[in-house]
C-alpha cells in the first residue's frame, strides 16, 4: 500500500517549512506545498516585487485565499487518486484550514492543525502572554519557538511578514472573524 499524500498549507511562505516537507518525503509521503496568496516568492510578482506588501491577500481577500486552498486540494486529489489526503495547516493556515473543513470536511481524509486560534482580531487578546518569551531575544518573533534561532531566521527572512489581520484579510473579511464564536448552535 502506498503512503498517503500530504497537502500542507502554512503561514508566511513554503520555504520556511522545507525541513518538514523533507522529513515527510523521506518517510514516503507525497508532499505538496504552496505559498498562500500574496505570500513568499509567488507573492512577489503579485506585488511587483515590493516585499513590504507581502502578506496582503489582494483581490478577493480571505475568501479567495480559501478558494485557492480548496482548488489546490482538488488538484492534489486528481493527481493522486485513491490516496488519502491530509491537510496540515499552521498559524493562519490552520485558520483557513478550519474554514475549509467546517464547510467541506469530505474533501480531506485527515487534518493536522497547529498554532491555531478559534477567534481572532478583537475577540482574542494575548495581553502579557508573550512577556515570558522576552528574555529569549529582541527580534519580536520569540513567540514562534523556544529556539531563538527560529525567531532570528524569521526576522532575517525577507519573505516573512507580520501584517495585521485587517491588512492581511481586508476589513470585509476581518470584521466577521473578530466576532465571538456562536455557542450552543449546530451547523
Amino acid at each position: 500500500m502506498r503512503e498517503p499524500s500530504s497537502s500542507w498549507r502554512v503561514g508566511e511562505h513554503v520555504d520556511r517549512y522545507a525541513a518538514l516537507a523533507g522529513r515527510l518525503a523521506a518517510r514516503g509521503y507525497t508532499v505538496y506545498a504552496d505559498d498562500h496568496r500574496g505570500h513568499g516568492r509567488t507573492g512577489m510578482p503579485q506585488w511587483n516585487g515590493d516585499a513590504a506588501r507581502l502578506g496582503r491577500l489582494g483581490s478577493g481577500g480571505l475568501r479567495a485565499a480559501v478558494r485557492d486552498l480548496r482548488d489546490f486540494g482538488h488538484r492534489i486529489r486528481a493527481e493522486n487518486p485513491g490516496l488519502p489526503l491530509v491537510l496540515i495547516g499552521h498559524s493562519w493556515g490552520s485558520l483557513m484550514g478550519q474554514m475549509v473543513l467546517n464547510g467541506h470536511s469530505d474533501e480531506y481524509d485527515a487534518a493536522v492543525l497547529c498554532g491555531t486560534a478559534y477567534r481572532v482580531v478583537g475577540s482574542i487578546n494575548s495581553g502579557d502572554l508573550n512577556k515570558r518569551h522576552a528574555h529569549l531575544g529582541a527580534t519580536g518573533a520569540e513567540w514562534l519557538s523556544r529556539d531563538p534561532a527560529v525567531a532570528e531566521a524569521f526576522s532575517a527572512d525577507p519573505l516573512t511578514t507580520l501584517v495585521p489581520l485587517q491588512k492581511l484579510f481586508g476589513m470585509a473579511d476581518a470584521a466577521p472573524a473578530s466576532r465571538p464564536p456562536l455557542r450552543g448552535r449546530n451547523r
